[in-house]
């Protein structure tokens, strides 16, 4: 991913219903389809690492730290 704007379009189309934030179904479809398929408490564990905040959603800040450590 080069740009900011690249990322920004990329949590967009994770976040399907639009809210701003990804919520546990949309990040388990987002695993999927990079071909990450998570058992439910692998998945939890990776959901929890993600949301540094513990609020149940990730929001951008949070997508793009979790993208920017993952792709280095």
């Amino acid at each position: 991913m080069d740009s900011e704007t690249d990322l920004k379009n990329e949590f967009a189309e994770f976040d399907a219903d639009g809210d701003g934030r990804i919520d546990r179904g949309e990040f388990r479809a987002l695993l999927t389809r990079l071909g990450l398929r998570r058992s439910g408490p692998i998945m939890e564990d990776v959901f929890s690492s993600v949301d540094a905040n513990h609020d149940g959603y990730i929001s951008y800040a949070e997508f793009q730290a979790w993208w920017r450590a993952e792709t280095r």
